[in-house]
């Protein structure tokens, strides 16, 4: 979901016994304590940061799960460092907070790609028994967050693990990967200015890299295509800023050579395969889903009607659903919405986020006074 490139910008309890280092305090401030923690999900060991309100008791607590692609414990997008805020005003408000690195970024080992959504989630459950085990967290108000693909990991989590206290999804997907490719294709090729014929024209070229994908044949096809493609799009472009392309082919086989790398990995296949709705028909603890109106990475017209219908399904007496005004997919005020402005927005989410989120979870915990 986080990866630029322009391909596609995606988002997007079995045999394990959690271990647990709990170091010292790392750092104070007049709002709460940090600990530096480490857990460990069979042979993977993860690295993170749990803040805790300087109140005496047993709290209630919220596991944050990020988004597709490599992410800090910070969430940290372009200097935009989304689970830092959130830890940090939920914490404020008497609610603990873990947030850790993905498998193979900064503390923490394992390979993130070779990696798929369900090893995500019991990594999550992991984190899950560590804080249960702690004498200062309230074992029955634990819940989640996850940001975009962090969402179906949050549904896979409560498959493994019921007992969730709560879960709060950001522009969560709801329906199966290769759906929320092919709309997020649409809604950018759109942004940009593409034409219908255009846009129907990477349809097909996603379709047919789905299929390799999912069989291992045809990669000399996939590759072909997308070559002719970019040869036309730098066709397109003014010669000062193709002055640098000396050898065009050499070029665009390199490019998409290096592009489709990004999608030959276990995460990417089980990703566009993987169809949440089943997961989430058996959803019964409350839920806050939230959507951005300007979001074209997970689009609210397409994924907000398949999670009130799956909820409706499982019986769900305590949902709610937002969709924030001018909101992009990391819940900046968006002009446009496009990946392509991320970085000169201010790095800080709407003024109504935080306060929604908090609100809503305080209504369901008890805080330690």
């Amino acid at each position: 979901m986080k990866k630029l490139n322009h391909l596609h910008t995606l988002l997007f309890i079995a045999c394990f016994m959690a271990t647990l280092t709990i170091g010292q305090a790392m750092a104070q401030n007049k709002a709460h304590i940090e600990e530096e923690v480490i857990f460990k999900n069979g042979e993977v060991t993860l690295s993170g940061t749990l803040t805790l309100p300087k109140a005496k008791g047993r709290h209630p607590a919220i596991v944050l799960i990020t988004g597709s692609g490599p992410q800090n414990r910070d969430s940290d997008i372009l200097g935009f460092k989304i689970f830092k805020q959130i830890a940090d005003d939920l914490t404020a408000k008497g609610i603990a907070v873990l947030r850790y690195d993905d498998r193979g970024v900064g503390k923490s080992t394992g390979k993130l790609m070779q990696s798929t959504t369900e090893d995500f989630a019991e990594d999550v459950v992991a984190a899950i028994q560590l804080l249960e085990k702690r004498k200062d967290i309230n074992p029955q108000q634990i819940g989640v967050l996850g940001h975009s693909e962090g969402g179906i990991v949050s549904h896979l989590v409560y498959a493994k693990h019921p007992g969730l206290a709560f879960m709060v999804l950001m522009a969560g997907p709801t329906v199966a990967g290769r759906e929320v490719i092919l709309e997020q294709s649409d809604a950018m090729l759109k942004a940009a200015g593409k034409s219908d014929e255009e846009c129907k024209a990477q349809r097909k070229r996603s379709l047919m890299m789905f299929k390799a994908v999912e069989t291992g044949k045809g990669w000399e096809e996939v590759t072909k295509a997308n070559v002719a493609y970019l040869l036309e799009e730098i066709k397109k472009l003014p010669k000062e800023k193709t002055a640098h392309i000396t050898k065009p082919k050499v070029y665009a086989e390199y490019v998409i050579k290096q592009q489709l790398k990004g999608v030959q990995n276990p995460w990417y296949k089980f990703f566009i395969g993987y169809d949440p709705r089943p997961n989430m028909e058996k959803i019964t603890c409350p839920v806050l889903a939230i959507f951005g109106e300007k979001d074209l990475q997970v689009l609210t017209s397409q994924n907000r009607k398949p999670l009130e219908k799956a909820l409706k399904k499982a019986g769900n007496k305590d949902v709610t659903v937002k969709v924030l005004k001018d909101a992009n997919h990391l819940f900046q005020k968006a002009n446009t919405g496009s990946p392509g402005e991320y970085a000169q927005l201010p790095k800080k989410l709407l003024p109504e986020f935080l306060p929604l989120v908090s609100s809503w979870v305080l209504k369901r915990v008890k805080v330690v006074k």
